[in-house]
Protein backbone atom coordinates (compact mmCIF):
# COMPACT_ATOMS: atom_id res chain seq x y z
CA UNK A 1 0.00 0.00 0.00
CA UNK A 2 1.21 3.23 -1.10
CA UNK A 3 0.38 6.17 1.81
CA UNK A 4 0.31 9.64 -0.65
CA UNK A 5 1.26 12.77 1.04
CA UNK A 6 -2.16 13.82 1.43
CA UNK A 7 -2.36 10.67 3.58
CA UNK A 8 0.15 11.34 5.83
CA UNK A 9 -0.90 15.38 6.18
CA UNK A 10 -4.64 13.97 7.05
CA UNK A 11 -3.19 11.22 9.76
CA UNK A 12 -0.89 14.14 11.11
CA UNK A 13 -4.34 16.15 11.69
CA UNK A 14 -6.02 13.82 12.92
CA UNK A 15 -3.08 13.07 15.45
CA UNK A 16 -2.90 16.67 16.81
CA UNK A 17 -6.57 16.92 16.99
CA UNK A 18 -6.09 13.26 19.52
CA UNK A 19 -3.13 14.72 21.29
CA UNK A 20 -5.10 17.76 22.03
CA UNK A 21 -7.45 16.23 23.95
CA UNK A 22 -10.26 17.80 23.15
CA UNK A 23 -12.31 21.18 21.99
CA UNK A 24 -12.40 23.23 18.58
CA UNK A 25 -9.03 23.75 16.56
CA UNK A 26 -8.77 26.15 14.06
CA UNK A 27 -7.45 24.06 10.64
CA UNK A 28 -4.78 27.63 10.42
CA UNK A 29 -3.84 26.17 14.14
CA UNK A 30 -3.41 22.55 12.59
CA UNK A 31 -1.26 23.92 9.44
CA UNK A 32 0.90 25.44 11.10
CA UNK A 33 2.10 23.50 13.74
CA UNK A 34 1.99 20.44 11.20
CA UNK A 35 3.82 22.14 8.38
CA UNK A 36 1.17 21.68 6.28
CA UNK A 37 -0.30 23.95 3.06
CA UNK A 38 -3.37 25.82 4.82
CA UNK A 39 -5.46 25.38 1.42
CA UNK A 40 -4.44 21.83 1.42
CA UNK A 41 -5.63 20.79 4.80
CA UNK A 42 -8.98 22.29 4.28
CA UNK A 43 -9.32 20.23 1.31
CA UNK A 44 -8.20 17.58 3.05
CA UNK A 45 -10.58 18.21 6.31
CA UNK A 46 -13.46 17.98 4.36
CA UNK A 47 -12.74 14.20 3.41
CA UNK A 48 -12.09 13.69 7.31
CA UNK A 49 -15.96 14.99 7.67
CA UNK A 50 -17.42 13.46 5.29
CA UNK A 51 -15.86 10.12 6.55
CA UNK A 52 -17.16 11.04 10.02
CA UNK A 53 -13.48 10.99 11.64
CA UNK A 54 -13.89 14.99 12.52
CA UNK A 55 -16.46 17.85 12.88
CA UNK A 56 -16.32 20.92 11.75
CA UNK A 57 -17.68 24.53 12.80
CA UNK A 58 -17.71 27.92 10.78
CA UNK A 59 -17.42 31.19 11.82
CA UNK A 60 -15.16 33.35 13.89
CA UNK A 61 -14.95 30.05 17.11
CA UNK A 62 -14.64 27.79 14.40
CA UNK A 63 -12.60 24.95 13.38
CA UNK A 64 -12.19 21.32 13.82
CA UNK A 65 -12.60 18.48 16.46
CA UNK A 66 -12.51 14.88 16.45
CA UNK A 67 -16.09 13.21 16.08
CA UNK A 68 -15.05 10.29 18.25
CA UNK A 69 -12.63 9.59 20.74
CA UNK A 70 -9.11 9.02 19.38
CA UNK A 71 -9.09 5.29 20.84
CA UNK A 72 -12.07 4.47 18.16
CA UNK A 73 -9.94 6.17 15.43
CA UNK A 74 -7.28 3.71 13.38
CA UNK A 75 -5.58 4.59 11.03
CA UNK A 76 -7.25 2.79 8.52
CA UNK A 77 -9.66 4.84 9.21
CA UNK A 78 -8.21 7.67 7.82
CA UNK A 79 -6.13 6.25 4.77
CA UNK A 80 -10.11 5.10 3.50
CA UNK A 81 -11.35 8.35 4.67
CA UNK A 82 -8.21 10.01 2.05
CA UNK A 83 -7.58 7.31 -0.41
CA UNK A 84 -10.68 5.55 -1.09
CA UNK A 85 -11.92 1.61 0.13
CA UNK A 86 -9.08 0.54 -2.56
CA UNK A 87 -6.02 1.58 -0.21
CA UNK A 88 -7.38 -1.01 2.20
Amino acid sequence: MYITRETDYGVRCVLYLARKGGGITPVNEIARAMHIPKSFLAKIVQRLVKAGIVISGRGISGGVSLAKKPKNISILDVIKAIQGNAAA
